[in-house]
């Protein structure tokens, strides 16, 4: 299942509407599986908007470029089992890695 309906909303965005409109909004796709006590995994797949022949270019940095992520759940008790599958699509998924500059 999607982690989120949309990207990520900017600050502004996200501050214009109370803390529980915002939690109901953005936590839809995760808080039923929390309820339910069952393991979830969150896996990032690409970025919004993202796009190779675009990537470092003037017309790719105008792009938000922000984690979309799919929710991978499983029965009671399969914690190890779902992990190992996250891994799994995690060293397949061409995923841009984060460099941090000083």
């Amino acid at each position: 299942t999607p982690v989120t309906l949309t990207d990520a909303p900017s600050f502004a965005d996200f501050t214009a509407q109370d803390n529980r409109t915002q939690t109901a909004k953005q936590d839809h796709c995760t808080q039923p599986v929390n309820l339910a006590g069952l393991p979830a995994v969150t896996v990032p797949i690409c970025l919004s908007g993202y796009n190779r022949t675009t990537a470092g270019s003037e017309e790719g940095a105008k792009r938000r470029s922000l984690p979309l992520s799919v929710q991978l759940i499983g029965p009671y008790g399969s914690d190890k089992k779902l992990l190992r599958i996250a891994r799994w699509i995690e060293e397949r998924v061409d995923f841009p890695t984060l460099v941090l500059c000083d």
